[in-house]
């Protein structure tokens, strides 16, 4: 049987981090089948007392937390995956919860197709108060991801989302771990490593599935959901993409602006059906999101 390693990179995120750890303690397969590693990355709030607490009330679970200095999403996960003794390594949110059967079909999955070597699974935000402007096209950015009931492969542009994805120890061996430029540092709202990471995996021609069972439910608090919190995020979003792709290469770069005008002009289709629905405030946000996301890449910074 493949060990698993479930990692939980953490900043200031007391509120929800007894949670996550709750729901990854209460689950359905054996305890010895799993460790819990989190990764607190300079959090200046109660977290590492989450974690203290957490060990002494369950002594019985293979669990361990870490402090890791280097300040930045990337830097916390890559520290996790130096840590970790699984032969498959998966990522959990910090602000999230996941389904009592989540280790024990991802463990099935992995030793029924022992070539599976990355894998993704449902998300479905928890609203504390959804407005009226979020439409199916604004929501992967409060992490939704539902491609069905099916076990099935993540095709095309597709990949899974870092928060509730995994791969097996040997492919970041072999492809290297995450690009400590992108991803959150601190209140930073840079992102873009787990595409990054995934895109290297995609060019070899690995696949990556998608399992349904494998469910994570993910927090979208009342302030996260304002339009200042999603202008910044879009910005960060245009930001990193912006230096994924000069990383990569002039002429990528250009493909990133080539594929910036194209989704233009699906927002502009889709917002016109919108206006002509009544759905005034969908149609707004669908442009302002794509004006902020498009100020990131053609910015200057």
């Amino acid at each position: 049987m493949k060990f698993i390693s479930i990692i939980v990179c953490t900043y200031n995120r007391q509120k929800y981090l007894a949670e996550v750890l709750e729901s990854i303690k209460n689950q359905s397969s054996a305890k010895d089948l799993y460790e819990t590693i989190v990764i607190n990355n300079n959090s200046t709030d109660n977290t590492l007392k989450v974690c203290e607490q957490f060990k002494t009330e369950n002594p019985e679970l293979n669990f361990r937390f870490f402090t890791e200095t280097k300040q930045g999403l990337s830097h916390a996960k890559n520290r996790g995956i130096e840590e970790a003794k699984g032969d498959f390594i998966v990522f959990v949110d910090d602000d999230a919860f996941v389904n009592e059967q989540y280790i024990e079909k991802i463990s099935i999955f992995i030793n029924s197709v022992p070539e599976v070597k990355v894998i993704g699974g449902k998300i479905i935000p928890v609203y504390e108060e959804k407005p009226n402007w979020i439409s199916p096209y604004l929501e992967p950015i409060f992490g939704k991801l539902d491609m069905g009931e099916s076990i099935t492969l993540f095709t095309g542009k597709n990949f899974p989302f870092g928060g509730n994805s995994g791969a097996a120890k040997d492919v970041f061996e072999k492809f290297g771990n995450f690009n400590p430029e992108l991803g959150r540092k601190g209140d930073k709202m840079l992102a873009s490593e787990e595409k990054d990471f995934y895109a290297r995996i995609k060019s070899a021609k690995i696949k990556m599935y998608y399992l349904p069972d494998m469910i994570l439910y993910h927090h979208a608090p009342k302030e996260r959901t304002t339009p200042e919190f999603i202008k910044k995020q879009a910005i960060g979003i245009g930001q990193s993409e912006k230096f994924r792709a000069k990383q990569i290469g002039i002429l990528n770069l250009g493909k990133s602006h080539f594929t910036e005008m194209l989704k233009w002009i699906a927002t502009f289709g889709i917002s016109t059906i919108y206006l002509f629905s009544g759905k005034i405030e969908k149609a707004k946000m669908l442009l302002k999101f794509r004006f902020w996301v498009s100020k990131g890449i053609f910015g200057r910074k």
